[in-house]
């Protein structure tokens, strides 16, 4: 059954009067917040406090599953008013481009993290104060540093094009803001922006990384969008952090948020998300059995429901998997196939289904199928994913074990080399993948070598 919102109001107060029991001006504002509070009033609440804003988003940033959990229905308000605001906004605004700012300070790791990551994207995991002033942000970023000679100063430029669709809401929030003189644009958590640039500024001795946002129809992140679009959609919910919980590998924590969800939730999307979900945490809990079971419950929901048959092969293809991790190699072939019927050729996630069945023929020991199913995902992916996408390079993975296999090891370190390649443009050094396909790669040279000089 569904919360009432007098229910999650008083959860939040709950835990706001325990957090800051000691504290009498904190309590003050609690108590106002009891009692003048409206959903139309959320972003001034926002602005107003820190006991909200920084609270709030260091839950958002760290993924703190108690703190989000009893905030949860003013984040939802601030989103549903900023998203009522973003169309306002659009509407009255005479540009075709903005530029907005935000000044603050990071330390040597983060910068280093910035700098490695120009030309990619990120996605924004916490509400952001922008200023259309850029005086302002560069002075939010010199106080942001006073006293400390570790952390750098940094100022983030985002251009944004008001004529690209955008998956989340952005609004000049002035009129609702406690602070309306620094003409304050509020972004929503979720919004995706490519880094451009970053560059040191001497004159004014700051950094300057240049920032824009991204389409919901740009070609290199159409997966991400795909995926918010059916998770988040019309709003935030307890299940965005559902799946922020699986991306940081808590799936215990994850695992329980998500049957709390089921237990409240009446929305039939909303449930088929959430055995979608759990299904993931199973797998990575290795409880296979039930990650099948909830992968059937989501697939009952979805046909119930008549969605989109992209989102029925998903599901099947996720069952696939499972029956792969088990070795229960016919059952996992024979879902890849029903896959194959659901999801269209020119789709990213053909590529992923046609390795599968490559990895799955890679387990039957039917090595010339497993590598003619990972060049028909290659083929695919080439024409829906970036050259360097993470997914190809999973893909030459597969292609230089069956060439292994087939004992043709010169290819296979061209495969595992390319692999290693594309694995280091994605991941962070420490990933594992990074470790195991290097060690790979050092195995595939020992037999390279190996070889009688009249088979090189």
């Amino acid at each position: 059954m569904k919360p009432a919102p007098d229910r999650t109001k008083k959860e939040l107060l709950d835990f706001l009067r325990t957090t800051y029991r000691d504290k009498d001006e904190q309590l003050r504002i609690i108590d106002e917040f009891d009692h003048n509070y409206s959903m139309d009033r959320a972003v001034w609440w926002y602005t107003k406090y820190t006991l909200f804003y920084s609270f709030l988003n260091q839950a958002l940033r760290n993924h703190d599953f108690d703190v989000l959990t009893a905030f949860r229905f003013f984040i939802i308000d601030l989103y549903e008013q900023l998203s009522r605001e973003h169309q306002k906004y659009l509407a009255a605004l005479n540009k075709s481009h903005i530029q907005v700012y935000r000044g603050q300070s990071i330390n040597e790791n983060e910068l280093k993290l910035i700098n490695d990551s120009i030309g990619e994207y990120i996605s924004m995991n916490s509400f952001l104060s922008t200023t259309t002033t850029r005086e302002t942000a560069v002075f939010f970023a010199e106080s942001s540093t006073t006293g400390s000679g570790s952390l750098k100063r940094i100022l983030f430029e985002f251009d944004i094009d008001t004529q690209v669709i955008s998956s989340r809401p952005f609004a000049n929030v002035r009129h609702l803001s406690q602070y309306a003189d620094e003409d304050e644009v509020l972004i929503s958590l979720g919004t995706i922006f490519r880094i451009k640039d970053v560059q040191f500024n001497n004159e004014q001795n700051i950094w300057i990384a240049k920032l824009e946002l991204c389409s919901s129809d740009d070609f290199a992140f159409k997966e991400i969008f795909e995926h918010e679009k059916k998770l988040m959609q019309p709003k935030p919910s307890l299940l965005h952090l559902g799946k922020l919980l699986g991306n940081i590998g808590s799936y215990e924590k994850q695992k329980n948020l998500l049957q709390q969800i089921l237990n409240e939730s009446e929305d039939a999307l909303e449930q088929e998300n959430c055995y979608l979900l759990l299904g993931e945490c199973a797998r990575f809990l290795k409880d296979y059995d039930a990650a099948i079971q909830y992968s059937l419950k989501c697939l009952e929901l979805q046909e119930k429901a008549g969605v989109d048959a992209l989102y029925t092969g998903q599901t099947y293809i996720a069952i696939a998997e499972v029956y792969l991790l088990k070795l229960e190699l016919n059952l996992a072939l024979d879902y890849a196939k029903i896959s194959l019927t659901l999801v269209p050729e020119d789709h990213f996630l053909c590529g992923n289904l046609y390795r599968l069945m490559g990895k799955i023929y890679s387990k039957k020991a039917k090595y010339d199928l497993s590598l003619d199913y990972c060049k028909k995902a290659l083929e695919v992916q080439q024409k829906t994913l970036p050259k360097d996408d993470k997914d190809v390079g999973l893909t030459y993975y597969w292609m230089a074990l069956a060439y292994e296999n087939m004992n043709d090891y010169i290819t296979a370190l061209q495969y595992l080399n390319e692999s290693l390649r594309i694995s280091r443009k994605n991941l962070p050094p420490s990933h594992q993948n990074i470790r195991i396909f290097q060690d790979h790669v050092k195995r595939m040279e020992e037999k390279a070598k190996a070889l009688p000089i009249s088979t090189k």
